[in-house]
């Protein structure tokens, strides 16, 4: 893979991308607040790390149709839910696609507020950005009204994923996120002392 624009956007040299290819037989645990990655050998490595949080929440580590980017089966946009796309590969928050406009109350709580830029592992991309005033989140994790979210040209589906979410988003929340792909299984730490 070619990684000149995603170094030429980071303003250092980037060797390659951790995929799904390379983690799909691992643990790993994404400290949000500490800015740190481990892969681990076992989940109860993860104990001391999660060990003083208080919210915790887990969920089957499910994709559709051979993704290998995972699911969450009923994100929340103020009263309405839909599965969406956790991709720690972004950079980003909430990207929505345009079939999440079809969600009770969506639509009317965005309020435009220009267009952004982002480069990814697939190139360089322009999309608007919007705040969205409805509250978003997930378990018992959530964000007030006012999240910065784009709007992405991919229609989306409600049997599939309507959103896609990234690291802005967990680390807003100050998650702790712990990946057992080997047990198919998310579980997501917060409200961490």
């Amino acid at each position: 893979m070619d990684m000149g624009t995603l170094s030429a956007r980071y303003k250092r040299r980037l060797d390659g991308v951790l995929g799904y290819s390379f983690l799909s037989d691992k643990i790993v645990l994404i400290d949000y607040p500490k800015r740190m990655l481990g892969i681990l050998d076992r989940p109860a490595d993860a104990t001391a790390t999660v060990r003083t949080c208080r919210k915790r929440w887990s969920v089957p580590l499910r994709s559709f149709e051979g993704d290998s980017i995972p699911v969450i089966p009923d994100f929340r946009f103020g009263r309405a839910a839909a599965p969406i796309s956790l991709d720690t590969g972004s950079n980003g928050g909430v990207s929505l696609y345009q079939g999440a406009l079809d969600l009770p109350g969506l639509r009317a709580a965005l309020v435009e507020r220009g267009q952004t830029a982002s480069t990814g592992a697939r190139g360089d991309t322009t999309s608007k950005i919007y705040a969205l005033n409805l509250p978003v989140g997930f378990g018992p994790f959530a964000l007030p009204a006012g999240e910065i979210v784009t709007l992405r040209a991919v229609k989306g589906s409600s049997d599939t994923r309507l959103a896609n979410i990234g690291n802005k988003l967990f680390a807003a929340i100050k998650l702790k996120l712990l990946l057992d792909y080997r047990a198919r299984l998310m579980t997501f730490y917060g409200d961490c002392r």
